[in-house]
């Protein structure tokens, strides 16, 4: 009788522990890049990005301007010197010369290029976390395929100018996992904590 109760503690133990892992690994993931155990994935210094009215487009990637809840974080505008201007949280800071176009990918009209000033320095980098979580119980009755793991990809935009100020942007996205697939491109921005994350602007010193 002893053993049989050793025996039902010891799998309910290990239930528990699944269910655990199952519920919190997302949460684990996301602590997980809080402390900085990611995965470099390249840093690129680039030298121009396009603003097509909705989103940014850099290093051949279409970044949006909101979060998670669709609320918007970042505002982009062109002045009257055609130069494009980031505003967020009540702060404004000129950024880059308008000339040229780039094309993205899929778009089928090319769009304005803004140029990085003489100086300044823009790079974006890019990290994938440690940790990935399992989604076995999720349903599509759509297509009925559905990711088997899900992982975080980062993005991490600064730009530095010459004259002090600088502007650093941060997006999270779910990087799914199909069986018939692989990993697919990291653009899903799930229903937490994924979008763009972080905003910070700080102006040209007068």
């Amino acid at each position: 009788m002893a053993l049989t109760w050793r025996i039902l503690i010891a799998v309910a133990i290990i239930i528990a522990g699944v269910v655990i892992w199952y519920t919190q690994a997302r949460n684990a993931a996301l602590l997980a890049e809080r402390l900085g155990l990611v995965k470099p994935l390249g840093t690129k210094t680039l030298t121009e990005i396009s603003w097509n009215g909705t989103y940014a487009v850099t290093d051949d990637r279409m970044l949006g301007t909101s979060d998670s809840h669709d609320r918007t974080m970042l505002h982009f505008s062109v002045n009257a010197d055609h130069q494009l201007v980031a505003t967020a949280n009540g702060k404004s800071i000129v950024l880059a010369s308008e000339g040229g176009t780039l094309m993205q990918k899929g778009d089928p009209e090319p769009q304005p290029a803004f140029h990085v000033f003489p100086g300044d320095h823009l790079t974006i980098t890019r990290e994938q976390g440690i940790v990935i979580w399992p989604n076995w119980f999720e349903t599509n009755f759509m297509t009925g395929a559905t990711p088997q793991w899900k992982k975080f990809i980062t993005y991490r935009l600064h730009w530095q100018k010459h004259s002090g100020g600088s502007m650093d942007l941060f997006w999270r996205f779910e990087n799914y996992y199909y069986p018939q697939d692989g990993w697919l491109t990291a653009d899903m921005t799930g229903p937490t904590h994924c979008g763009l994350v972080e905003v910070h602007i700080t102006p040209d010193p007068k």
